[in-house]
């Protein structure tokens, strides 16, 4: 039974950065490099590059000891030990900090030079003292130092530093054979019912999970909450969708190794307005797998963050506005790769802002938070962009100026052809083989025209069509099959549609079904905006109170 996640928050990694950065001078690092790659004026961009990434990945790692530790603590499960933690659970909790110390340095510095890292482990002898010390950062450090000293003076003139790539290759490889040495000891079979526990559990930091010992970066994590489509799935939207496609190639040109990008992004905000149902959606999550397909072939660390009804929601109910900025700040301005998020349905929060019973610092809050969408708020350094879009533009004068400059408006579909599109090649292309022929379609697209249907009311007359093409008598063992199996059985004995079959189930959700969806999707909006305005009185009340 899965348990709830070992959770480390940037706070925690950033309250620990500055006993990260003693721990690296106290080991004398910064000099060892200078002096093992000097550049004109010390340490070389290379070199710093490296200490900076070391500083948060030790702190990372001694944010994750701590966090495994208070758990081992205060569990009573069968999982982890209740009490205190033994010194056995003490060596696994230390293990653990330094593979993920060693792991997310080797991350934050893969843009280095760099050549084949060792694939084997420090002795375990050797590491044991450094494994196994109070203080796991400081020793990692004193470690990497004399390591450096090593190399720096080797016998060997071809494995000797001097310059900035040997010195980046001798301490990734550090990092890499510790990373070994570390996973072997959070191995050992003393330790196995931790790992189990951790494996139920998952250790959750800023942008990375570890699911027992394995890591997962950032866009493994974000990627499945986006919807399974491309731009190719976008139908209608066309400026919309090149317009978000030519901001996220710009993000993506990003270069991490010189810390600047060459394209200028002149405005990382896209504002899209447009009517329920028109596939703002759709061209949002589109993007963003394309964006992140695009980093990961270019071995970009990147991710895509949506900011969901729920986190909304939660943020306003527990805490108030500066912590949904703070989600803005650290997880996507901060992020050490390139970001982008989708805000959708940001109409709620504009409405919001208007309340006239919501405090004053809620209101400097909000009007901070919107400060991302107007250039007041965030970096211009081209590593992040933002999609928000907008049902009902109802938001002050002030505002509205300065976001609709350049609004861009999502229609959806428009053309007969679109429509078609829409609905054949894409909603039913599994069933094409059962559909009418060509020469119905035209008919159909412009049927669908005169409507004035939403994309997501074509999507409901889809499920529709696919549930009639499905209506078949199951054959003997249906139930027993496998999912690849059932579907095979089911395309292969579906009913053939007729162009009046279409026809009457468009007609029937224009009579019965799109005022009545429009009606919903506007009650929504209003019970949100009204959740909202009840939870920020609540928070002015009971601080108030207190």
């Amino acid at each position: 039974m899965p348990l709830d996640p070992v959770t480390v928050r940037p706070e925690d990694v950033e309250a620990r950065r500055t006993a990260a950065r003693d721990a690296i001078q106290g080991a004398g690092l910064p000099e060892a490099m200078r002096v093992a790659a000097p550049g004109p004026y010390g340490l070389t961009r290379t070199a710093l590059d490296f200490l900076e990434g070391l500083e948060g990945a030790l702190a990372a790692g001694q944010a994750a000891e701590a966090a495994i530790l208070a758990r081992i603590a205060r569990d009573r499960s069968a999982a982890f030990a209740a009490g205190t933690a033994t010194e056995s659970e003490r060596r696994f909790a230390a293990a653990f900090g330094a593979l993920i110390a060693c792991e997310e340095a080797l991350g934050a510095s893969q843009r280095l030079p760099d050549a084949a890292l060792p694939g084997r482990a420090f002795p375990a002898d050797e590491v044991a003292p450094v494994l196994s010390a109070n203080e796991v950062a400081r020793a990692i450090c004193r470690d990497l130092r004399g390591y450096v000293d090593h190399y720096r003076t080797h016998a060997d003139s071809a494995r000797r530093l001097g310059d900035a790539t040997r010195l980046a290759v001798c301490a990734r490889s550090y990092l890499k054979r510790m990373a070994l040495a570390a996973r072997e000891a959070a191995e050992a079979i003393e330790h196995q019912t931790l790992r189990e526990a951790l494996d139920a559990a998952t250790l959750r930091l800023p942008g990375v999970d570890y699911v027992g010992l394995v890591r997962r970066d950032a866009s493994q994590e974000d990627e499945p909450d986006l919807l399974e489509v491309g731009p190719e799935d976008v139908v209608g939207n066309a400026e919309v969708l090149a317009a978000a496609l030519k901001l996220a190639r710009a993000v993506a040109a990003f270069d991490l190794a010189e810390g600047r990008n060459p394209r200028t992004v002149a405005n990382p905000v896209l504002f899209v307005l447009g009517s329920p149902g028109c596939g703002k959606t759709t061209t949002a999550h589109a993007v963003g797998r394309y964006f992140l397909d695009l980093c990961r072939e270019a071995r970009l660390p990147a991710r895509f963050r949506v900011i969901r009804r729920t986190d909304w929601a939660s943020h306003y109910q527990n805490k108030s506005a500066s912590d949904l900025l703070r989600i803005f700040r650290e997880e996507i301005f901060g992020f050490h790769g390139v970001a982008g998020a989708y805000w959708p349905d940001i109409d709620t929060a504009f409405a919001a802002r208007s309340d006239p019973d919501i405090r004053t610092e809620e209101k400097a809050n909000l009007s901070t938070l919107f400060g991302i969408l107007d250039g007041t708020v965030g970096p211009r350094n081209g590593k992040w962009f933002l999609l928000c879009d907008a049902n009902y533009l109802q938001m002050d004068d002030a505002l509205a100026s300065r976001l609709t400059e350049d609004p861009k408006m999502a229609r959806g579909p428009e053309t007969a052809l679109d429509y078609v599109r829409l609905l054949r090649d894409i909603k039913l292309a599994r069933w094409r083989n059962h559909l009418p022929g060509e020469e119905v379609w035209p008919a159909i697209g412009s049927r669908l025209v005169a409507s004035g249907l939403s994309g997501r009311a074509v999507a409901a007359i889809a499920g529709r069509i696919s549930a009639a093409l499905q209506d078949i008598d199951e054959p003997e063992g249906f139930f027993t099959m496998t999912y690849e199996e059932k579907s095979r059985v089911l395309a292969e004995q579906a009913r053939s549609i007729t162009a009046e079959k279409i026809h009457e189930e468009i007609e029937r959700y224009v009579r019965f079904e799109k005022d009545a969806a429009e009606r919903a999707h506007r009650a929504r909006f209003d019970r949100r905006v009204e959740e909202i305005h009840l939870q920020l009185r609540a928070h002015a009340a009971a601080s108030g109170l207190a």
